[in-house]
């Protein structure tokens, strides 16, 4: 198993409904990459100087499974939406 985990931190000016559209956005695409054999987005409630915003955890059955997702023109479209709401990213991807 395949596990990619990112976290992101808001642009100031984003307003908490764009929020949820990107998390809407994010979750839809179980529904449409086929790779994508769980995902999960969860939007933060903490805070602090070392808290992010908003947490994406995927699985793929292995890592040819997330290049096929991160290459598939579903996910690219909501990497645009998220580009335009974000303005800090950490990546985790490992092998379970």
């Amino acid at each position: 198993m395949f596990k990619h985990i990112v976290m992101w931190r808001f642009k100031p000016e984003v307003q908490r409904e764009d929020q949820g559209e990107m998390k809407r956005q994010l979750e839809a695409l179980l529904d449409v990459v086929p790779s994508l054999q769980a995902i999960e987005v969860g939007l933060n409630v903490s805070e602090g100087d070392a808290a992010f915003d908003v947490v994406l955890t995927t699985v793929f059955e292995d890592e040819v499974g997330y290049q096929a997702y991160a290459t598939d023109p579903a996910h690219l479209e909501v990497v645009d939406l998220v580009r335009s709401l974000v303005c800090d990213r950490a990546v985790v991807d490992y092998l379970d």
